[in-house]
């Protein structure tokens, strides 16, 4: 541990310029220190997740099932068409304190790209095993989780899904994105996005667990709300 030298008074052998010399570099330390920790606190703040449209196919009647396993309705035997997908993360606040008891409302279109909305009027075939809506709450630790099957492509969107969060000061409507997808450097929506903003939209691959299906994706995304 460096201890710093002692100031000396007058009659010391030290002289007087010794000991200003002394202070002065004591100050500036002291001030570099409380510089690198705003510094270090400021870097450690998480950004806020961006908003984004909520688009025109948010449910105008909820489904009776609204539990956390949109590939399955309940009653059915048969599960939704597509590649199975495990979305998980957490939601906390800028300084990934987790913010629990939120509630996440979630859509999306079917594997081949059509909503259960009358407003969506594509060729695509509805599926009728896909629940596709969630209503969820994170848990004590800000965790959530979804299955669902990946969402198809349409016009010219890229894959994505819908969430609507709340918190307890804040609200947020915005859409995740998958990384490494073809189509997002043309969506029209996600080039609207700056640089940073687009980057807390794009999940990223997971890992799956032993309780997952072997053919199964995983991707995880955290969601950072304003306020908490």
């Amino acid at each position: 541990m460096l201890t710093p030298t002692a100031i000396q008074q007058d009659g010391d052998r030290h002289p007087a310029g010794v000991a200003r010399l002394s202070r002065r570099r004591l100050l500036w330390g002291a001030a570099g220190l409380v510089g690198a920790s705003r510094a270090l606190a400021e870097e450690a703040l998480r950004h806020e997740t961006a908003e984004d449209a909520l688009g025109p196919f948010y449910p105008l009647s909820l489904p009776k099932d609204q539990d956390f396993d949109l590939s399955l309705v309940a009653g059915h035997k048969t599960r939704a068409l597509g590649q199975l997908l495990y979305v998980s993360g957490r939601v906390v606040n800028p300084r990934g304190e987790p913010i629990a008891n939120a509630v996440l409302e979630i859509w999306q279109a079917n594997a081949a790209g059509r909503y259960m909305h009358p407003g969506d009027t594509g060729d695509a075939p509805l599926d009728p095993n896909f629940q596709g809506y969630a209503r969820i709450r994170s848990g004590a630790d800000g965790s959530y989780l979804i299955k669902t099957v990946q969402p198809g492509n349409y016009g010219p969107r890229t894959r994505h899904i819908h969430f609507d969060v709340r918190g307890k000061r804040s609200r947020l409507i915005t859409q995740m994105y998958f990384e490494g997808e073809p189509r997002n450097e043309a969506d029209p929506l996600l080039k609207m996005q700056g640089p940073e903003d687009r980057k807390t939209l794009i999940s990223r691959p997971g890992t799956p667990t032993g309780k997952q299906e072997r053919d199964a994706m995983a991707v995880s995304w955290d969601i950072v709300l304003a306020f908490g």
